[in-house]
């Protein structure tokens, strides 16, 4: 069991087959809990794809006092840009930055997680460097791009997003391709 900002986590488990990966490559961890502190999103096997661009899967975890691993999303590449790759918002939405390469170049998409209902839906339809989430009430959210001070940046209803049921297992992904 590690100890990651005070959620014991049993790393082996979240690695699984691939913990000798972890160890060969020197992969790293990071970890961020909800406001409440009743979720956690782990970004772990962080290995950089580029210079200052690094990525990570993601696994998802509920009570913090006895961890329980919610999701394992190993398929979900994640960005770990910014200071915060995964943003928390109302009613168990999670909010991540999911790495896409292709055509000889690599770019992000936010995604947005409903743990609650186990759905996913990419917010496609904002620029990458919108990276902050403001819930406004309801299921609405603001996007707003912390460099440009002063933006008013673009609002969202998750309500008209094309959701998606999380897959279980790793051959499922295609259909998120």
């Amino acid at each position: 069991m590690e100890n990651i900002k005070g959620w014991a986590i049993d790393l082996k488990t979240v690695y699984g087959r691939r913990w000798r990966d972890k160890l060969r490559f020197h992969a790293s961890e990071d970890l961020w809990e909800s406001e409440d502190g009743t979720v956690a999103g782990l970004l772990y096997g962080i290995a950089e794809v580029g210079i200052s661009k690094e990525i990570g899967s993601l696994a998802v975890f509920r009570h913090k006092e006895k961890p329980v691993m919610a999701f394992n999303l190993l398929w979900l590449k994640c960005w770990n840009l910014y200071g915060s790759p995964l943003q928390f918002g109302k009613n168990e939405f999670l909010f991540v930055h999911r790495f896409i390469s292709g055509g000889g170049r690599l770019r992000m998409i936010l995604w947005v997680l409903d743990l609650a209902a186990c759905r996913l839906a990419p917010i496609d339809r904002l620029p990458e460097d919108f990276h902050s989430v403001q819930h406004i009430g309801g299921t609405g959210y603001r996007f707003m791009n912390t460099a440009a001070a002063g933006s008013p940046g673009t609002v969202i209803d998750l309500k008209n997003l094309s959701w998606r049921r999380l897959p279980r297992f790793w051959w499922e992904w295609v259909l998120f391709q």
